[in-house]
């Protein structure tokens, strides 16, 4: 888990870091090592969590499936915090906390359909230029 926290992480990674932010598969993974018996392990899944949670440009997958579970996430995070000792992870659970408490199903239909009029609006493009080339 330390290791791909500090790939990810890695300046010249930028590009898998937002590939692998995107996969939901990989937040759902993440996720369930959160749960693990180990309190290190539990600790570096956090550090990962935090990179999908922090994004601001989410995909309408992770943003999803993070307001699917934001309950469980909260409740989890919650008693996560008074686990911990360290001040700048205290900070970082309080910051993740938030963005959590923030998302709400308003925001995450109105990415649906800026997906969906994106996806109108290729797919008009690319018969215009079907339509062109047939002339």
């Amino acid at each position: 888990m330390k290791l791909l926290g500090e790939m990810l992480l890695k300046r010249s990674n930028y590009k898998i870091l937002m590939k692998y932010i995107s996969d939901k598969q990989n937040l759902k993974t993440i996720m369930t090592v959160m749960a693990h018996k180990a309190a290190t392990i539990k600790l570096e899944a956090f550090h990962v969590f935090k990179i999908f949670a922090a994004n601001p440009k989410k995909t309408a997958p992770i943003e999803e499936l993070l307001c699917a579970n934001r309950e469980a996430l909260l409740t989890y995070l919650e008693r996560f915090h008074g686990e911990t000792d360290d001040d700048q992870t205290r900070d970082e659970l309080n910051m993740i906390l938030s963005v959590l408490k923030k998302l709400d199903d308003g925001s995450l239909k109105k990415k649906k359909a800026e997906v969906k009029k994106d996806d109108v609006k290729k797919e008009d493009e690319s018969r215009n230029a079907t339509d062109a080339s047939d002339k």
